[in-house]
């Protein structure tokens, strides 16, 4: 707690990860404001690669829309020597950020990653690339209209026939 003690000390008004109905947001700062800023964080390294990172998408997208806020913040820490890209038709800006649905997310990737290898000594540069299709295929919902089968073998569907006496009663 004391980085919270810190930040508090310095005019930061936040809370640490505060309950939500579709779980816990890591950080709202500003939060009894009219401009909260959501934020979360995610670890990108060997066992939380890109499905992790696209999962992290969903969640801050859900909070934007639970929240009511045009803005969330995906905060992702890389402990890996694997290098992380993001291929987004946002090119405007200098940090990563997707515009879905109105909503627009940042995505913030700082390398705490401490290689023991010299610069010299290290092979080429694998890069794990996340394109704006596989953010959205997140948080789309399906469309039963294109693919009904599956959605009737995923999610059976079920019918109730209400008769004219029952709605009378």
């Amino acid at each position: 707690m004391d980085l919270y003690s810190f930040l508090h000390d310095q005019g930061f008004n936040f809370t640490i990860e505060p309950s939500s109905i579709y779980g816990k947001i890591d950080i709202i700062a500003s939060q009894g404001t009219d401009d909260p800023l959501l934020a979360d964080a995610k670890i990108f390294d060997a066992d939380r690669g890109k499905t992790y990172i696209c999962h992290g998408f969903k969640q801050i997208y859900t909070y934007t829309q639970q929240f009511n806020e045009p803005f969330g913040y995906l905060v992702i820490f890389k402990n890996t020597e694997k290098d992380l890209c993001f291929s987004l038709s946002n090119i405007l800006s200098k940090v990563p950020a997707i515009n879905y649905n109105n909503k627009t997310i940042f995505f913030f990737v700082i390398d705490i990653f401490k290689n023991p290898k010299p610069a010299s000594q290290r092979g080429s540069l694998k890069v794990v690339t996340i394109s704006e299709k596989d953010l959205i295929k997140q948080v789309q919902e399906i469309d039963i209209f294109k693919n009904p089968k599956s959605v009737t073998q995923k999610h059976p569907l079920k019918v109730v026939i209400i008769s004219e006496e029952d709605l009378m009663a």
